[in-house]
């Protein structure tokens, strides 16, 4: 984001960079234990003098209640927790607090097979919530199908963390489709709340035994003709509007 002439960013995370995170983290091994927002701040600082990162080693919720942010300071917003449950609460925060202020939902789909970033806020039809038509989670514009035979989560030996595996580049990937996105959203190239995705390699994600949704199959004249076609007017947070 640093490199997009976006030089004041805030960072907000609570949790330490843990050594089975360093793989796909963009701060490496020397971090380990540090707070991931300090040691964002400090890798983006050391390489880019003239940037201005805030670090907030604090959940958002936790960030809000004792008044370290604000969220009418922001031009733009990017959440990228990828917790489906934290990621509606938000949702339903900023439609009612900063509905004007652009939202960027960025997330991942495991194995390698794609990555999603949802622009929202640009206007009032269509939010984060429209993604779920139900109680179980499943997001409508993953690429992996509602049903599977198994978890995605998988236990690192010898630790007992728990992750859903994705690889640096994938991340990287998805980033970069992140900001590229919210520099639209500046440029004011994009006019309405849509979902962005980029699609990986399969073979991995289907020789584990898991299924591909009808989505993934998609052609890219297809996913970009229906990336706005998404909104829920029925949906409990910006329906009927």
């Amino acid at each position: 984001m640093i490199k997009a002439a976006i030089i004041q960013i805030d960072v907000i995370d609570k949790e330490l960079l843990q050594p089975e995170n360093c793989y796909r983290h963009s701060c490496g091994f020397m971090y380990v234990g540090k707070n991931k927002a300090v040691a964002i701040k400090g890798k983006l600082e050391s390489y880019y003098p003239h940037a201005v990162v805030n670090a907030i080693p604090l959940a958002i919720e936790d960030a809000l209640q004792k008044k370290k942010i604000q969220l009418q300071d922001y031009n733009a917003i990017i959440v990228a927790t990828g917790n489906a449950t934290i990621n509606q609460y938000f949702n339903k925060l900023f439609r009612k607090e900063v509905p004007t202020t652009p939202v960027i939902f960025s997330w991942l789909d495991p194995l390698g097979i794609g990555g999603h970033c949802l622009v929202t806020n640009i206007n009032s039809a269509g939010c984060y919530q429209c993604l779920y038509t139900d109680n179980d989670l499943h997001n409508t514009a993953s690429f992996t199908d509602k049903f599977q035979p198994k978890s995605f989560s998988k236990n690192i030996a010898g630790c007992g963390s728990v992750y859903v595996p994705y690889g640096s580049l994938d991340a990287l990937q998805t980033a970069i489709l992140t900001v590229r996105s919210l520099i639209n959203v500046f440029l004011n190239k994009e006019k309405t709340n849509a979902v962005f995705s980029w699609r990986g390699n399969s073979d991995l994600f289907t020789a584990e035994g898991y299924n591909l949704s009808p989505r993934f199959f998609l052609t890219e004249e297809q996913l970009n003709e229906s990336k706005d076609k998404f909104y829920k007017p029925d949906c409990i947070v910006c329906g009927g509007k």
